[in-house]
């Protein structure tokens, strides 16, 4: 099973971690070190076996020593936060590499939002988690077993062992606190799945909020899940604001006990004044590492919750898969091969899955045959399975059923993912952009200026490109909001027929433009189309009536099949379609006039 692991990741990056712990090593070394020559200093002044020259020899070299703990410290914190930030890196890579081999079937349950979460809000906080683990733990430890041995070195055993007590009560509150954490903390990460979902569904959707007065619902609406993710992080921010004081209250325990049994201790002269004063140092310098492991562990019951969060994102499984190499399947035929483009659906029966549950047929028994350089047509209302048809083709989703679809005599699951694909040009409904230039959305390839003029030309696009200030190099909004309708489809269009696909797909991708300019785009399209198997799905008969076959779905059915002269003979819902268009383009010209 394809997952993140973080132990793979510090196996891999052992040596960047373990170079990085022994320069905290050497750094602590030095840290326990200081306050024993605090205390020569402050003994040797008090007894008086240093002179001024002693103690400031003495002074130059904490100096040189805290000089020292700076360059590891940044060494150290350098090579570590490096290697944190390239399991995010690496992390969010194979995300995305699973999430394109991922079927439709996931993004139709799953939004935008919670893989979004999953990228930025979840890695972000495992990655920070690492960091923690390495740095701080590595640090605070070693800390507190050198404090500890040294505290005892050089002032009294049984005064180390009273003011160290406290810390063990701190481990078990540490541990308490850790599960409830672990578990808000995971109410907080999906609460930001939801909001980040509604955000992004709310700006995607602001045309339609406008269009419809839905601005005070949906604020409403936000306000609910934006009260939900507040709600959740106030439940956490409980357990904390707890939590940390507990700390430190305990931890200030342990200093008063070191003042209180210290100073009596040097009253009786058990200990000396510089080893009570080095003895301070240390539970300084231990308290603060101690209320950073209390933090260490909080990031790392947080990091549990977001690593079983996308972890779940790996147990999704793509249904749709190849069953043989392409290597295999062209056997000695160029890399770079596409299919000729004969396609044959043979008793094509499909119903859409929904919470693990089969709907009603969309497509009931299609069969037919295209020919490879032949136009298919293909007309119906709205849901009648027009575009299930090319989910299909395109291998978006598989056939249920017995029946099967088959290009070039091939079984369509039977030919690769990767073949298939190149081999169709499909310009879809929603004529979706990139936010780039006009010339990255067309040129998928590495194809030059020239040829990508050519494709615009056919689609009726370059002369609108060129009134645009920066012309191919401008930059499209969101979703190319910045374009109307008609020209993302001709854009569409164009990045289609770049492709020099064997196969072309047009999903009604012409309703956005006027039917002159649908005519102009048909009969620049008619030499490309030669040769080439080619599907328009269209509403308006003028889009299609000069296709070698049409297909007249009626609810998933075949309703009619034919010529466009052979289904005018035939009183059917063709023929009524197409003088119903005729009537409605006579008024239309009338009005006009």
């Amino acid at each position: 099973m394809r997952r993140i692991s973080i132990k793979a990741h510090f196996k891999e990056k052992a040596l960047n971690y373990i170079s990085g712990i022994g320069l905290i090593i050497v750094f602590n070394l030095i840290a326990v070190w200081i306050p024993r020559i605090t205390k020569d200093i402050i003994d040797g002044a008090s007894i008086g076996y240093l002179d001024s020259s002693d103690i400031l020899q003495l002074c130059f070299k904490i100096i040189g020593l805290a000089l020292i703990s700076f360059i590891l410290s940044f060494f150290s914190r350098f090579l570590i936060f490096n290697t944190a930030l390239k399991f995010g890196e690496q992390s969010r890579n194979k995300i995305f590499e699973y999430l394109v081999d991922l079927s439709m079937k996931y993004f139709t349950k799953n939004s935008v939002g919670d893989v979004m979460a999953l990228t930025t809000n979840d890695l972000r906080v495992v990655e920070h988690s690492i960091r923690m683990l390495v740095m701080g733990g590595s640090r605070v430890l070693l800390l507190i077993v050198l404090s500890f041995f040294a505290m005892s070195s050089i002032a009294d055993v049984k005064l180390t062992l009273i003011v160290f007590a406290p810390f063990t009560l701190l481990t078990a509150i540490i541990l308490i606190f850790g599960k409830i954490i672990r578990k808000r903390f995971r109410k907080v990460q999906d609460s930001y799945a939801n909001l980040t979902r509604k955000t992004e569904d709310n700006i995607i959707s602001m045309k339609v909020i406008k269009a419809f007065c839905r601005e005070s619902a949906e604020e409403d609406n936000f306000e609910e899940y934006n009260k939900d993710n507040f709600d959740a992080n106030l439940a956490m921010i409980r357990s904390t604001a707890l939590y940390h004081p507990m700390i430190l209250f305990i931890s200030s325990i342990s200093f008063l006990l070191l003042i209180s049994a210290g100073g009596k201790m040097v009253i009786q002269n058990v200990i000396t004044i510089g080893a009570y004063i080095a003895s301070v140092q240390y539970i300084t310098n231990v308290i603060r590492p101690f209320v950073m492991v209390a933090r260490l562990l909080e990031n790392l019951q947080r990091a549990r919750a977001s690593m079983s969060r996308i972890n779940e994102f790996f147990l999704n499984r793509p249904d749709i898969k190849n069953f043989i190499s392409e290597e295999e399947f062209l056997g000695n035929k160029a890399s770079d091969e596409k299919l000729a483009g004969k396609i044959e659906l043979n008793n094509l029966i499909f119903s859409y899955e929904k919470n693990n549950e089969f709907n009603a047929e969309i497509l009931k028994g299609i069969t037919l045959t295209i020919n490879q350089g032949q136009t298919l047509g293909i007309i119906g209302k709205i849901g009648s399975g027009k575009s299930t048809i090319v989910n299909l083709l395109l291998r978006l989703y598989d056939v249920s059923g017995d029946g099967v679809i088959k290009i070039d005599g091939h079984d369509i699951k039977d030919i690769p993912l990767s073949l298939l694909r190149r081999s169709i040009g499909y310009v879809p409904q929603d004529n979706f952009l990139f936010s780039d230039t006009i010339e990255n959305n067309i040129n998928l390839g590495m194809l030059s200026h020239a040829e990508i003029q050519k494709y615009t030309q056919i689609s009726q696009i370059h002369d609108s490109i060129m009134e645009i200030d920066d012309k191919y190099k401008s930059m499209l909004g969101e979703r190319g909001v910045n374009l109307s309708g008609g020209q993302k489809q001709r854009i569409s269009i164009a990045r289609a027929l770049a492709r020099e696909p064997s196969i072309l797909i047009l999903d009604d991708c012409l309703s956005a433009v006027d039917t002159y300019t649908e005519k102009a785009i048909l009969e620049r399209l008619k030499p490309y189309m030669q040769n080439r198997t080619t599907i328009i799905i269209a509403h308006r008969i003028s889009a299609l009536q000069h296709a070698d076959k049409i297909l007249v779905l009626d609810d998933g059915k075949m309703a009619e099949y034919g010529s466009h002269d052979e289904l005018m003979k035939t009183d059917g819902i063709y023929k009524s379609v197409y003088d119903r268009q005729q009537l409605e383009d006579k008024i239309k010209n009338a009005d006009k006039e």
